[in-house]
């Protein structure tokens, strides 16, 4: 087979794979749902500490009020939208 995208030599298959287990559906979408949340809440706490950085003793705290904000709003929409 042809070279590999990244690492060089690999074995792409072509065949197409699906979920049908109801705990494997809500995984995925749980996993993907708190990573593009964490990554969007964290770019928002990026500007917002980059904005407010005059006030530095407690500019601190708002990634991590960010971060377990957006960690707790994944958990339940990623819940939701993967057992429906």
């Amino acid at each position: 087979m042809g070279r590999g995208w990244f690492l060089g030599e690999a074995n792409f298959s072509t065949a197409e794979v699906y979920i049908y287990a109801l705990r494997d559906i809500w995984r995925f979408t749980l996993f993907w749902t708190v990573i593009i949340f964490e990554a969007s809440h964290l770019a928002a706490s990026a500007y917002a500490v980059a904005v407010q950085w005059k006030n530095w003793k407690i500019m601190w705290v708002v990634p991590i009020v960010y971060m377990v904000v957006g960690g707790v709003e994944a958990v339940m929409a990623g819940s939701v939208v993967g057992l429906m």
